[in-house]
């Protein structure tokens, strides 16, 4: 009878430190979309150093292999964002500007993704809905239109 007692007892314990985690579960939730969001953006600052170092390298061999880094961090990023995202529809600019990537390159969507990842790590989470107001067009461009032609004189 002692036995059973216990295991009451353990169950007991069990469902109140269940309770106590899905309750702070549950008040994380704007704060699990900024923790991804920011987690993107590590890996979208790494792909923007990694650009702005194969612009700078004078070897084709070395600035194709700093190209492929960045687009892989951005690939990686791109996941995160979109997980972000679902938990936060706030971050969809960070989420759709890396969805462009594929078909838009990297150098046309630095100055949307800093101002968008400027937002997620700031401490001030919410105003994500600012960093779509990028300005994205010719004049406002960081880079010229230049990976294509340097992966394609490999």
């Amino acid at each position: 009878m002692a036995w059973l007692t216990s295991v009451r007892r353990k169950t007991v314990y069990f469902l109140a430190l269940a309770a106590l985690g899905s309750l702070a579960l549950a008040s994380c939730g704007d704060q699990s979309a900024l923790s991804l969001a920011r987690e993107a953006c590590v890996h979208v600052h790494r792909s923007i150093h990694e650009y702005d170092t194969a612009l700078q390298e004078e070897g084709n061999a070395q600035r194709v292999r700093d190209l492929r880094a960045a687009t892989i961090d951005l690939q990686k990023a791109e996941p995160l964002a979109a997980s972000a995202t679902s938990a936060d529809g706030r971050w969809n600019a960070l989420m759709t500007t890396l969805s462009e990537f594929g078909q838009v390159d990297e150098g046309h969507l630095i100055q949307a993704l800093q101002a968008q990842c400027a937002v997620a790590d700031s401490n001030q989470p919410g105003i994500q809905g600012i960093a779509h107001l990028a300005p994205i067009g010719p004049h406002h461009l960081r880079y010229p239109n230049i990976v294509a032609s340097l992966v394609a004189s490999t």
